[in-house]
Formats: structure tokens, sequence, C-alpha cells
């Protein structure tokens, strides 16, 4: 049967985070780190919806499909359900070429204090990203740098999207760090990336460290805070 948005329902706690995460019983493809085949399977949808695209991009695509869903979940069952979330055999729907619902997200409530259930969060993100590299560099060639920098991306967008007025901005910002270490500590990191405070309603705004090449597409466009968008920048003030 396919897909359907009436056959899916959304935690509560992922409510201000991303409508797309929500939970499913049914997809054209269930991809999980433990079956092998799933993430192959899910390159080739991926490649096939972006065959005007140049590889460069495909390949990266593949990465950040695979690694939204975790990192956001994450953020908001730390967060907002006051919970861990084990990431070990979650099954991610692939369809129209991309990656988005979910088949459970088994949070488990703790009562620990929140910097440790963002260390502990951040072990099992960092290791479902390390069985995700493993698994997607025998079938593309993608540069470790690379991935974990665009991991480090997703993070700081991930909070980003789930900011709201109620929270304190000092301690967001702060609870930021705090991710990306426990999740990208020994890690290699291409490029700076940062959150610029706005104001209450207006929220943040994203400066990404890592190119994701969507530029290279047919659309041409460059992300918010594109780290190529900093660069022609400062070569058109060093030409001026």
């Amino acid at each position: 049967m396919p897909w359907s948005p009436a056959l899916t329902e959304q935690p509560h706690w992922l409510r201000h985070w991303h409508a797309a995460i929500s939970l499913s019983q049914q997809a054209p493809l269930w991809v999980s780190l433990s079956q092998p085949d799933s993430v192959a399977a899910m390159v080739e949808r991926v490649h096939a919806a972006h065959v005007n695209s140049p590889s460069v991009y495909r390949h990266h695509r593949c990465w950040t499909l695979l690694l939204w869903q975790p990192v956001y979940a994450s953020l908001a069952a730390v967060h907002d359900a006051h919970a861990l979330l084990p990431l070990d055999g979650l099954q991610q729907g692939c369809q129209h070429g991309s990656v988005y619902g979910v088949r459970e997200l088994p949070a488990q409530p703790s009562a620990l204090p929140l910097s440790v259930r963002i260390t502990e969060q951040g072990q099992h993100l960092q290791q479902f990203a390390q069985q995700a590299q493993t698994l997607l560099q025998r079938l593309l060639p993608l540069k470790s740098k690379s991935l974990w920098g665009l991991l480090a991306d997703l993070l700081w967008l991930g909070l980003q999207a789930g900011w709201h007025a109620a929270r304190d901005a000092d301690a967001w910002y702060r609870y930021g760090q705090d991710w990306q270490q426990a999740v990208l500590a020994q890690q290699p990191l291409a490029g700076r990336r940062d959150l610029i405070f706005l104001n209450q309603q207006q929220g943040w705004r994203m400066q990404r460290g890592s190119c994701c090449f969507h530029y290279l597409t047919e659309d041409g466009e460059l992300c918010e805070g594109c780290p190529k968008a900093q660069h022609k920048t400062a070569t058109l003030k060093q030409t001026a």
C-alpha cells in the first residue's frame, strides 16, 4: 500500500522539531543499518531520484538522509521527552528518493541529569554514525572529514529547528556545544559552524561548516549559511 500521511502519527515530544519524523507501519523500503542490503537499496533510489545531479551531491545526500532523523529524534528525546533513545535497529522509511518516517521510536524515560543524557545519547549517535559511515564507504567514495562535518551541521540545524521562545538562548547554545563534544569528539571536522541568535521570536541563523553540494543541482541554490557563500563574499571583498 502506498505511504499516506493518514497512516502516520507523531510523538508529542517531536512536534517542535520536524513534521516528517512520524511513526508509520508502511513504507516502500525500510532502511536499517542492521540490514546492509537495505542501505544499498536506499543508495540506488536516491541516485535514481537525482540522476541529473552530480555524483558528489548524490553521494553526500545519502549520508545526510541516513543521519538526519536519528539526529533530530535524539535531540528531541533528550530535551523534550526527558528520555534516551536507543538507535539499534532503527528502521527508516525510504520513499520518493528521500528518507522520512520511522517504524518506531522506543524512547526510554530517564531521570538522569540533562548533561548526562546528552553525553549518553551522543554516544548512541556517534555509534550509529560510525556504522553508517562503514556501510556507505563500501558503496560510495566518501571522505570521513566531509561526513563528520555534515553531521556536526545536522546537530546545529536540529537545535535550530527545535528552538522556541520558551527556551533560554544562552543555555541552548551551550547544549549545542555539549552535543558536538559528545557526538564528534576525536572525529575529523572540516570548517567552522555556529548558531547566531537573532531574537526570541526569530530564533537562530545557522552558519554551516560543511557543504552538501546542493548548489550543483538543477536548482543551483546555496543553502542558508553555506560556507561557499562565505568564501564567495570574502573573495569579492578582496577583489573590490
